[in-house]
């Protein structure tokens, strides 16, 4: 059942004329015109636009419960869950807010979570002096707020002594107006008094000079280290926007694009050229020889967008990981975005309190691509043509006239309905600004942040006349062609992306199917490696889909053809005396194989049905029609055992297989206990896959990575049986297929192998002393695979790939 919102999109491009879509601008008017007549929109407008869906909405009542089981939780020395609720309350919180639950409570939860941090074991000191600056931030009057501050800073020791002692008298102050118990913050002030002496007498002995002077020289610098804190840095870990390059960057005035290009590589890397090829076109080259295993580029994104798994994994401004973050940050209005601290919250270019995409479920509810591609559209209007990105971006194809004219009418309406959403959005945001008739801090405590987020706004709205639905419908044809899936380091699949990125210098690589770099992740920053030796002014080549032995040659070079508009001729597609990959990946056995181990005398060739197959049922994907022949003897298929017996049998395999792993990712969500009720669902996995690998085995070719597949989930299957003696056994037979598909220095084999090591590790471990023998084997099989799979993965990751 179609969504209201693919409802929508179907409504609209059905009303396109996709005989008139022969430009861009042409489909985008037409889209944007009937948008607006659509009834269906000002509907799902509404829901895309509504200020109090529950998950995109502060919320009292859950800050409150969440501030009540966090003190629970303090008390009973749990200080990371304590921390962990008092994170949960801040999410929810409206710092904006002029009520009791606004600014006031804010600074209430991080000052609590701060005294969580600081006991921790061991103490997180750095996140709580962070969350002492934002409790400050949020109210300058509440003493604890200075005394967290300077206790923080006094243990972590890289703050001058003056400047904490600072912090320290003014909590005195603060509670001797309140008329509180002031002994801990006096205590603290004579300490630090007391050490202030001793520290100026030492100077002053050493013949160092005023100690008044020395004070003041230590106390600037590390006051501003504290100013940093409270307010975000704006490199944000690293993070640096592309559209926020000196001005001395930008190109000169009637400069051509060389000039552009020359000013990203020196920025991406020194080893970097590009160069011009008949066959394809503009390319990265390698400015100089390059040895295998060597880091030869990085580029930031120059616009990108979060997806459903990635906003639950990631900050959203540097897509560091959440799971390493003691502290979370997120929009002081609203709990949508996630940040890893105060710095990424305050560089975040897109979201801001009260903004556009503030509080409103439609940068969650629409598609990553659209919302990637609005925010390309903003960044192009915003950094003008002279910016050494914008150009280069600018100069990426759209291929929109190859487009089939019904993907250009599903294209045209989704930009429409994306530009339509966002403009609303962002007149609505300051209607609500104007008729609060103040700032969006609501106050002197939010003074320097507010105006900072006042003047983010107000630039959006500058946009509203440069942003058109053609920029937008130009920027995800763009994405299609250029932009690129971030997935995390120790998973290659589209599956496991987090976030959609168009990386300016990134784009200009070409590719291969058979690569000679690789790309990684380290956040957002994107990393280029050559993964075998590159002479200088030959192409840096990467993957821009599955390389080979994913898929077999036809299917790449029909999905590239079908995506990215070229026919692939790389060393892995060019004809060629002997074939990198076989057919047996994705085929059926020959008919005249009359069993299943394969023995002498039988035929080893594989065969691909005349018509079209489902993906699941031969191969992960979809298979076009094969020869219906066998790839070695030439025996034909037979038709009637094939539709009869062999389809529905797969069809019902590779649907069984979904259902029992759709069982074995529940129970590791709900990481429960083995208990009767885990056994059993596991148990009755384990049945239902070992029937599926039967069939399989039946109909498929040994070396078919579905086989593989199935063997991968039995192996987890009987890891959370325990079993982890059979589960390795069946990664043993995974290993094996994936060997036989996959190229050499293959990172798919390696994480098998690395996967193959630990399960052998576990198995070692449960082996009783009777079988010291048996684990001594499974230990030195272990060393093995980690050896072999540590030499791969430090040519794709470098010395890192231990921790990946």
């Amino acid at each position: 059942m179609q969504s209201p919102l693919q409802h929508l999109l179907t409504e609209i491009s059905g009303r396109v004329n996709p005989s008139e879509c022969t430009t861009i601008a042409t489909a985008a008017a037409e889209a944007a015109r009937h948008c607006l007549e659509v009834p269906s929109f000002a509907d799902v407008a509404a829901v895309l636009l509504a200020t109090n869906v529950q998950v995109c909405a502060a919320d009292e009542e859950h800050v409150l419960s969440c501030k009540q089981r966090g003190t629970a939780a303090f008390g009973r020395a749990q200080y990371k869950q304590a921390a962990q609720l008092f994170s949960e309350a801040t999410r929810y919180c409206d710092e904006l807010s002029s009520t009791d639950y606004g600014a006031v409570l804010a600074a209430r939860l991080y000052c609590n979570r701060a005294l969580c941090l600081t006991k921790m074991q061991p103490p997180r000191l750095q996140e709580a002096l962070q969350d002492s600056s934002a409790a400050i931030a949020c109210d300058p009057t509440f003493p604890k707020a200075w005394y967290r501050r300077a206790c923080a800073a006094r243990a972590l020791g890289t703050v001058a002594g003056p400047v904490v002692l600072q912090d320290a008298r003014r909590a005195l102050q603060l509670l001797q107006q309140a008329a509180q118990d002031t002994s801990a913050a006096a205590a603290l002030v004579a300490e630090l008094e007391a050490e202030q002496e001793a520290s100026e007498g030492a100077s002053t002995a050493g013949g160092t000079g005023s100690g008044t002077s020395n004070r003041h020289s230590a106390a600037a610098p590390a006051a501003a280290a504290l100013a940093a804190t409270a307010a975000g840095s704006a490199s944000a870990n690293g993070y640096a926007a592309t559209g926020k390059l000196s001005e001395g960057a930008l190109v000169p005035a009637g400069a051509d694009s060389a000039a552009a290009l020359r000013l990203l590589l020196q920025a991406a890397g020194q080893q970097l050229a590009v160069a011009e090829s008949e066959e394809a076109g503009r390319g990265l080259v390698a400015a100089a020889s390059l040895a295998a295993g060597q880091d030869v580029a990085q580029d930031q994104p120059f616009a990108h967008a979060l997806t459903k798994e990635g906003r639950r994994q990631v900050c959203a401004t540097c897509m560091a990981r959440l799971a390493d973050v003691a502290a979370p940050f997120y929009c002081r209005h609203c709990p949508m975005p996630s940040y890893c601290s105060a710095a990424c919250r305050a560089a975040d270019p897109y979201h801001q309190p009260g903004g556009a995409e503030c509080g409103r479920p439609w940068a969650a509810l629409l598609p990553a691509e659209a919302l990637a591609a609005l925010r390309l559209a903003r960044r192009m209007a915003a950094l003008g043509e002279r910016h050494p990105a914008a150009q280069q971006v600018a100069a990426l194809g759209t291929h929109f006239q190859e487009l089939d004219p019904s993907d250009a009418a599903q294209l045209a309406a989704l930009a429409a309905v994306t530009h339509a959403t966002w403009q609303r959005a962002v007149l609505e945001s300051a209607a609500a600004r104007a008729a609060a008739g103040q700032l969006p801090g609501g106050g002197a405590a939010h003074a320097g942040s507010a105006a900072g987020e006042e003047a983010g706004e107000e630039a959006e709205e500058a946009l509203l006349s440069c942003v058109t639905v053609e920029a937008v419908l130009s920027a995800l044809c763009r994405f299609q062609i250029n932009g690129l899936a971030v997935v995390p380091s120790q998973r290659r699949g589209s599956e496991d992306r987090l976030a959609l990125a168009l990386y300016p210098v990134a784009s200009l690589m070409n590719h291969s199917c058979l690569p000679n770099v690789a790309v990684r992740f380290e956040g957002s920053k994107l990393i280029v490696r050559t993964v075998e030796a590159v002479p200088a002014g030959q192409p840096l080549l990467h993957c821009y889909g599955p390389q080979a032995g994913e898929m077999t040659t036809p299917q790449r070079q029909r999905l590239l053809r079908a995506q990215y508009y070229f026919t692939c001729r790389c060393r892995a597609c060019s004809p060629a005396p002997v074939q990198l990959e076989s057919p047996a990946a994705a085929g059926l056995k020959c008919p005249s194989f009359g069993g299943s181990d394969g023995s002498a005398g039988r035929c080893a060739g594989a065969v691909q049905p005349p018509c079209s197959v489902a993906a699941g049922v031969l191969h992960r994907y979809q298979l076009s029609a094969g020869t219906g022949a066998c790839t070695a003897c030439g025996a034909r298929l037979v038709m009637d055992r094939w539709q009869e017996q062999q389809l529905p049998e797969l069809q019902a395999a590779a649907e069984a297989q979904a259902a029992a792993v759709a069982a074995l990712a529940q129970q590791d969500r709900q990481q429960q206990q083995a208990g009767p009720a885990a056994g059993a669902a596991v148990q009755q996995a384990i049945r239902t896959l070992r029937q599926c690998l039967r069939q399989r085995q039946q109909h498929l070719h040994p070396h078919n990575l579905l086989l593989g597949s199935t063997h991968d989930a039995l192996a987890h299957a009987w890891h959370l049986a325990g079993n982890h003696e059979a589960a390795a056994q069946h990664l043993r037979h995974s290993l094996a297929i994936l060997a036989h598909s996959y190229p050499p220095a293959s990172t798919a084999v390696a994480f098998q192998q690395r996967q193959l090591a630990e399960t052998l590790r576990l198995a070692a471990a449960a082996a009783s002393a009777a079988t010291a023998a048996a684990a001594e084997a499974f230990l030195c099989e272990a060393r093995q695979a980690d050896e072999a799979a540590e030499a791969v993965l430090q040519l794709h990751f470098g010395p890192e790939a231990r921790d990946r």
